[in-house]
């Protein structure tokens, strides 16, 4: 509960579980620069003008806004569920503002992990559909094995081949959604031929474990 200006007057144990002991003197706009905690929605800090609290304290009521509740930069920081309500006096005047929040972690776990298998089982799919189109020819095959790893991974992906009875790798397909490292891609990768002792490849192949390696930003 805090009042028209702001000031915590009341936390109950739930809420100090969560948020720790602000201090009874802490404001709104005192909360980044005392680093109690920090308000997050997807991966942008919400303005303290914009925190449930302070919109329900200019009249406006706000039921299950999700965000991220981070006490301090080195924690992951927890998902909340939060509603805000204005108070108001006898007058209909607004005296402070009241909010009930809840831990909703574990809830945001499971769907985040549901929508991951689900992205993964769509992406396997579509891969699996683009192989059979692609039949015997071994070019299309590699551009497909191009495209699909790098919408999947977001970055760069480069397919190579092993020249036969050699230990020389050559660019067989490639792909990057940025037209520009498309074109950087181009013009430098496919000039070049790899041993299979000194490149990357060659220790994946060696090791037998994957990497990956972000070549662009």
């Amino acid at each position: 509960m805090v009042e028209p200006q702001g000031r915590l007057v009341f936390l109950n144990r739930a809420a100090k579980t969560l948020l720790g002991q602000p201090g009874e003197d802490l404001r709104l706009e005192d909360w980044p620069q005392k680093s109690v905690f920090f308000w997050m929605m997807g991966k942008h800090t919400i303005q303290v003008k914009r925190c449930p609290w302070a919109r329900a304290l200019e009249g406006n009521t706000v039921d299950g806004e999700e965000m991220i509740l981070q006490q301090n930069a080195n924690t992951n920081g927890i998902w909340i569920a939060m509603s805000t309500k204005p108070l108001e006096d006898e007058n209909g005047k607004i005296s402070g503002a009241i909010a009930i929040f809840r831990d909703i972690t574990s809830r945001k776990q499971i769907e985040f992990s549901r929508e991951k298998h689900a992205y993964r089982n769509e992406a396997l799919y579509k891969f699996s559909r683009a192989i059979v189109e692609a039949g015997n020819d071994f070019n299309k095959i590699t551009q497909v094995v191009a495209l699909s790893t790098s919408e999947y991974i977001g970055d760069a992906s480069i397919v190579t081949t092993l020249k036969p009875n050699s230990n020389q790798f050559t660019i067989a397909a490639f792909h990057h959604h940025s037209t520009v490292a498309q074109s950087l891609l181009r013009k430098y990768v496919l000039a070049v031929d790899y041993s299979m002792d000194q490149s990357i490849v060659g220790n994946v192949i060696r090791s037998g474990e994957p990497m990956l390696i972000h070549l662009f930003e």
